[in-house]
C-alpha cells in the first residue's frame, strides 16, 4: 500500500523568460507544470527543511508573477521497484526514460504527475481531494 501524505509548496505563474532565469532555492525541488508555471515542494532528502518556511518567496524578473502557496496537492515519493511493481501496472502511457523528468497522465485513471527525480526514485503527485481513489486503486 501507498501512503500520501499532504505536500505543502508554492505556485509561481510568471513569464516563461522569467522563469527560465530562476533558480530554486535549496532545498525545494522545481517542477515545471506549463512553460509559465513553476511548482515548488520542499526536497524530502533535506530533512531540516520546513515544508514552507514563513515569510518565503521566490522573486524572477516579471512584475506581474503571480506566488501562492500550493496546498492542493497530496505525493508519495517510491523508489523503482515499488513504482514498476504497484503503479506501472495501472499506466497505459508510455514511462518516460530520461531523468530528471516531469511526465502527467491518468494512473488507475486519477490524473496525476509523475515527478522522475532520478532513475531509482519517483514522486506521485496528485490533487489531495483525488488521494482516496487513488490509493484504493492501486
Amino acid at each position: 500500500m501507498i501512503t500520501f501524505a499532504t505536500m505543502p509548496g508554492l505556485r509561481m505563474v510568471a513569464a516563461p523568460a522569467a522563469l527560465d532565469a530562476a533558480t530554486v532555492p535549496f532545498p525545494w525541488v522545481g517542477l515545471r507544470l506549463a512553460p509559465d508555471e513553476l511548482l515548488m515542494l520542499a526536497d524530502p532528502a533535506a530533512h531540516s527543511a520546513e515544508p514552507r518556511p514563513i515569510g518565503w518567496s521566490m522573486s524572477v524578473e516579471d512584475d506581474q508573477a503571480i506566488t501562492e502557496p500550493e496546498d492542493g496537492l497530496s505525493g508519495a515519493w517510491l523508489d523503482r521497484e515499488a513504482f514498476d511493481h504497484v503503479v506501472c501496472p495501472h499506466i497505459d502511457w508510455a514511462i518516460p526514460l530520461v531523468c530528471p523528468v516531469l511526465a502527467q497522465g491518468l494512473v488507475a485513471g486519477v490524473p496525476c504527475r509523475l515527478w522522475f527525480s532520478e532513475p531509482d526514485s519517483v514522486l506521485i503527485l496528485c490533487s489531495t481531494s483525488h488521494v482516496h481513489e487513488l490509493e484504493a486503486r492501486l
